[in-house]
């Protein structure tokens, strides 16, 4: 597999795949999700929500996943659906969030910036 692949389908219902195995790749997964949601002229502000949660979900799978993804993206008149799949065999669990390490001090009498 190459860094990024897409590939894309037309019929009744539209599709995007993307293969990625690097930290380039989820931007490419970005990018691939705004061109489809430009492609369906998906209402306003659409594009972005669907780049940021494609971008959340292609970083869990990287990250988590065994360092490969495939994100599947479809359209039918009804809905849009995200799929991202990884060489994980176990299903994902539910994590604590992850917390800052560092500190920053602040007062009243830190001058602005």
């Amino acid at each position: 597999m190459t860094d990024t692949q897409t590939t894309r389908a037309r019929g009744p219902r539209v599709s995007v795949r993307v293969e990625g195995e690097s930290p380039a790749g989820i931007a490419h997964a970005r990018d691939a999700a705004r061109a489809f949601a430009d492609e369906l002229a998906a209402a306003p502000g659409t594009a972005e929500t669907l780049a940021l949660g494609v971008s959340e979900l292609t970083t869990n799978g990287l990250r988590h996943g065994g360092g490969r993804y495939t994100l599947q993206l479809t359209a039918t008149a009804e809905a849009v659906n995200v799929a991202v799949s990884d060489l994980n065999p176990a299903p994902p669990r539910e994590r604590a969030p992850e917390r800052w390490r560092r500190r920053v001090r602040w007062s009243a009498a830190s001058p602005a910036r």
